[in-house]
């Protein structure tokens, strides 16, 4: 083969390279990206920030929300046509929801296609999961419209945030769901306590003429406590907390043979301020034990048949308080209550309440398999 034939066969092939990188890029130029729907769910919600950095004077002033229509992110350049992301767009429809929680703004995606797919909030899967029961292990629907688990119930388990161990390894933080409230919001309780203990109160007492603290809240070292971790990154990322609402709690004080469990006593008063992290209170802890002789916070019958007892717990605070004395405040050893003098250390186990616009992303419920979040 001379050299001008080498030279030929070279440059035809490298013609031909060229021409199919040509034809490859053209194809994947005008060739349409269809996206999976939560792909497209995440990309609707990237774009609605996008287009509220570029018009912040339509950002929702207060809590309740705005709704960002699929058309304007379209006409706004920011997304092309539901029939050019997705392979079958006729039965679907979108939209985005934002919110302002405290001074965080969240992007919620709605998408619905009909049988194919369709956007589903946290609590709706907990429901469509868990048919509501009337006795035994599972999920009860009180006469207020809320919803509550009971009894050794094992696929109530939330994987949220992340926890750093000792070795500075991140590993995904597990809750247990309590209950679903009449607003659809989650209450979670952590499986693991905070690690630093806390004292709930250490004023000097008049009464007792000693440090041994006030058992009133509303003046706490414990409330200025639960400020402050709602205000930190310690437990939570403030994108997290995106996905919280925060609520009063309930700190209406309980007496020792008080037998109720519906709340009547500890949300008789609520706090005066709303908080992203809170406690259990003793009648949640009550109510989930199915055990007919659990009758009081004395009963260890209680710690039968309850997905709340854990023998392996550290001793925690709540934020309820006893009725008759001014000093004491109830703790929870994960089976079993005690009046603690309120100048005590204790951990904490955080409860939150994750809003409406948590969205199912993955999971049974079971602590292998944990329901996961978006």
């Amino acid at each position: 083969m001379n050299k001008k034939t080498f030279i030929i066969i070279g440059s035809s092939i490298l013609g031909l390279l060229v021409a199919l990188i040509l034809i490859v890029w053209l194809i994947s130029v005008f060739k349409p990206h269809y996206y999976e729907y939560e792909e497209l769910e995440e990309e609707m919600a990237k774009q609605a920030e996008r287009y509220y950095k570029n018009n912040p004077d339509k950002l929702p002033s207060a809590e309740d929300g705005v709704i960002l229509s699929y058309d304007t992110l379209v006409s706004g350049e920011y997304m092309k046509p539901l029939n050019e992301v997705l392979k079958d767009s006729s039965q679907c429809s979108a939209y985005v929801v934002v919110n302002k929680i405290g001074d965080v703004y969240s992007y919620t995606s709605y998408l619905n296609c009909g049988d194919a797919y369709k956007t589903t909030e946290l609590y709706r899967q907990i429901l469509n999961d868990n048919p509501v029961v009337t006795t035994g292990s599972g999920l009860y629907k009180d006469t207020d419209g809320s919803y509550y688990f009971r009894g050794k119930v094992n696929n109530n388990y939330v994987a949220f945030g992340t926890t750093l161990n000792r070795k500075k390894e991140t590993y995904d933080t597990l809750w247990r769901i309590v209950s679903v409230d009449e607003n659809n919001n989650v209450k979670l309780k952590r499986v693991e306590s905070t690690n630093d203990k806390y004292t709930w109160d250490d004023r000097y007492n008049q009464n007792e003429v000693d440090r041994s603290g006030y058992n009133d809240f509303e003046t706490s070292v414990i409330k200025d406590k639960l400020k402050e971790l709602g205000n930190s990154e310690e437990i939570l990322t403030s994108l997290e907390k995106g996905k919280i609402v925060a609520k009063k709690l309930c700190i209406g004080k309980r007496s020792w043979l008080d037998t109720s469990k519906d709340g009547s006593v500890e949300c008789a008063t609520l706090s005066e301020d709303e908080y992203i992290f809170g406690t259990i209170t003793p009648y949640e802890y009550l109510r989930a034990s199915i055990d007919e002789n659990c009758d009081n916070v004395k009963n260890g019958s209680c710690s039968n048949f309850n997905f709340l007892s854990n023998a392996m717990q550290n001793q925690e605070w709540l934020v309820t308080a006893d009725t008759d004395s001014n000093n004491f405040v109830y703790s929870f050893a994960g089976r079993s209550f005690s009046l603690e003098k309120a100048k005590s250390r204790r951990v904490i186990y955080p409860t939150i309440n994750l809003n409406t616009y948590a969205f199912f992303k993955s999971g049974t419920g079971t602590e292998e398999d944990p329901y996961k979040i978006r």
